[in-house]
């Protein structure tokens, strides 16, 4: 895969940091491997990740209140969708680029004065919310979810596919590979489509629409899901990476065996959420703790047919989520908590 190699730690992207050279230090630090541009929530409103890279969406306005609100009648909806496919086509990407004042993290990561700290890197990472739960962030002009409306998920859908296609173009600069993730937090095991009129078809066509093109372009691609699995669902989507949190919801990645086998086979990998970001001072865990649950997660998939080896070698390591919402110390203590557990992990988990 272009370089990445098994145990490489992978940023989640968030930090409770305001100064973005500050935070371009702690993410090639902690996650040297594999980077993330940050994520700045605390630095502004705009910064959030449900507002921060829609200013380009056609039919979204901002009320005084600062709610945000898609207003498209069924006839816009179709000329939208059509003049965003077009421009996706065309290759005219700029409708979808960050401003300045939305991810200061972003163009931080892009500074070439920083260039000389990437040398060493595995990958890049770049991230933005998923459709699903964007989608169920937005409210058209009924106060509806944006899920329930098929022509305002096309239009959502291709404008995202636009985004990550503008971050791809231009993390591809740094002269790595570049990861491109979808997070969802709200995509897990106790999603309905059904409750919005869609079938799970419907679902796994959003994320080909996106993940497929981005792969012709030669991104790699990830899906990040921090709530309670089943993960069926995710595993027959085409991504490559799927990044779940294995501190809360290891019991989960047994549910389906079956399916996690044939995603690893068919070239998936998975990333580790293995230490827990809502820690409190004092009451940190302990790197064997969490080696030992790795250990004891591929000695059950051995039982069920999956070899450990192979589990191994499709290995990546994370903290559980984004470390935005979470204090200073909390996140540094995460992070050298991460540093501990991979290297345990290499002179334990990956004997014979």
């Amino acid at each position: 895969m272009d370089g990445l190699r098994e145990g490489a730690r992978m940023a989640v992207g968030s930090l409770p940091m305001v100064d973005p050279q500050a935070a371009i230090r702690a993410q090639l630090q902690g996650f040297a491997e594999v980077p993330a541009w940050p994520q700045l929530p605390k630095r502004s409103p705009k910064e959030l990740v449900h507002v921060q890279s829609l200013s380009g969406l056609p039919g979204i306005t901002t009320s005084p209140a600062g709610l945000v609100v898609f207003a498209l009648s069924p006839e816009d909806l179709s000329e939208a969708h059509e003049v965003l496919r077009t421009e996706n086509q065309e290759n005219r990407l700029e409708r979808a680029a960050f401003k300045a004042d939305e991810a200061a993290g972003f163009f931080a990561f892009l500074d070439p004065a920083n260039r000389k700290f990437f040398a060493n890197v595995q990958a890049v990472k770049g991230q933005t919310l998923g459709p699903v739960s964007l989608a169920l962030s937005l409210q058209d002009d009924n106060g509806k979810p944006l899920l329930s409306s098929r022509g305002a998920m096309e239009v959502l859908t291709e404008y995202l596919l636009m985004h990550c296609r503008w971050q791809l173009k231009e993390l591809s600069v740094l002269g790595k590979p570049v990861i491109l993730f979808l997070d969802e937090p709200s995509l897990n095991g106790k999603f309905k489509p059904e409750e919005y009129g869609l079938g799970w078809d419907d679902i796994q066509g959003m994320f080909r629409t996106i993940l497929e093109p981005l792969q012709e372009e030669e991104a790699l691609t990830g899906i990040h899901c921090c709530g309670p699995g089943p993960w069926t669902w995710a595993y027959q989507t085409p991504v490559e990476f799927f990044h779940f949190d294995a501190f809360q919801y290891l019991d989960d990645l047994l549910q389906d065996p079956s399916g996690l086998k044939e995603y690893l086979r068919k070239g998936g990998n998975l990333v580790w959420g293995l230490v827990p970001t809502s820690m409190t001072h004092g009451n940190f865990v302990d790197p064997a703790e969490l080696v030992d649950k790795w250990v004891w997660a591929s000695e059950e998939l051995a039982k069920k047919g999956l070899a450990r080896e192979v589990l191994q070698g499709r290995s990546f390591f994370s903290t559980a989520c984004g470390l935005g919402g979470s204090t200073l110390s909390v996140s540094e203590e995460a992070v050298r908590c991460l540093s501990a557990t991979v290297s345990l992990w290499k002179t334990i988990a990956i004997q014979p």
